[in-house]
């Protein structure tokens, strides 16, 4: 996850929305258009609150991803993936100003920097990845949530509106997801001792089962 935190950059967010705050009197959905691990993404994401995930990819018969708004009418507050190739589709650049007339739009840009120059109309809090990667989607929504923090700023200028030296910084206020070797222990040396431990008490019929979480 280093190389995520090192090219991934909050942009947009004055008005401090990102790390999202209040999650209990609001409905998420998530958007996928085009991006290859918004699985991660949305798994991470339902870690911390619930999140209703949503394909473009199903409304593809639609031009203007008017049936997609509509499902999503009763939701306040979207996240949007954008591949590389999708940001460059008419039809995607109406669908995010139509989220942004009535919802909390977050939108999330994975590949080449040159795309933030078509999200330049927006005002709702951008954040974009170099890489569309498991480790990306996974830092990605952490971000949003809060479990991680943002750092990084944009190396050059991309557009009136996206400058070199733009980028906000959070602070990180809930619990954050890695696998073990973001923390320099290797995954086979958890296993047989966590194994033994919760059979053991499984066996004794201390619990029904565990989840292991180590902070």
């Amino acid at each position: 996850m280093k190389a995520s935190r090192q090219s991934t950059v909050l942009l947009r967010n004055d008005s401090a929305l990102i790390p999202l705050i209040e999650l209990d009197n609001k409905r998420f959905a998530s958007v996928n258009i085009g991006s290859a691990n918004a699985t991660m993404f949305d798994s991470i994401a339902n870690k911390y609150t619930s999140v209703d995930r949503f394909s473009a990819e199903a409304y593809s018969s639609n031009l203007h991803l008017n049936a997609l708004s509509a499902d999503l009418k009763l939701y306040n507050s979207v996240i949007v993936q954008i591949s590389q190739d999708e940001v460059h589709q008419a039809r995607t650049l109406s669908f995010l100003r139509d989220m942004e007339r009535s919802k909390q739009l977050i939108v999330v840009l994975y590949g080449n920097v040159s795309g933030l120059a078509l999200l330049d109309s927006l005002k709702s809090p951008i954040i974009w990845s170099a890489s569309d990667s498991p480790s990306s989607a996974s830092f990605t929504a952490q971000l949003i949530f809060g479990g991680t923090a943002a750092n990084a700023k944009l190396q050059n200028t991309v557009s009136p509106g996206f400058k070199a030296g733009d980028g906000f910084h959070t602070a990180a206020i809930r619990l954050s997801y890695t696998v073990p070797e973001e923390l320099g222990i290797n995954s086979s040396d958890l296993e047989r001792p966590i194994d033994n431990i919760v059979r053991s008490a499984i066996a004794q019929r201390v619990t029904p089962g565990a989840v292991v979480m180590a902070r």
